[in-house]
């Protein structure tokens, strides 16, 4: 198995458009420097998504958690 980081996050999109609605999802694995709260990854994790997919500027994150990636 490689590498992993820290905890496991997801995060998953709603865009409406006049060309209908449109769920996207994104996962992965991160491990966020010491003192990183909950909002500072989200809002990290939106940012660097939508930089990637410019299309969901305009979207709105309807889900999104981190959990230790440890079971």
């Amino acid at each position: 198995m490689a590498d992993q980081g820290t905890h496991f996050w997801f995060m998953t999109f709603i865009a409406v458009s006049e060309q209908g609605t449109v769920v996207v999802h994104h996962d992965g694995h991160i491990t966020p420097p010491p003192n990183t709260t909950r909002y500072d990854l989200k809002r990290a994790l939106e940012r660097r998504i939508v930089k990637q997919y410019p299309e969901l500027s305009e979207a709105k994150v309807i889900a999104f958690d981190a959990q230790p990636n440890q079971l």
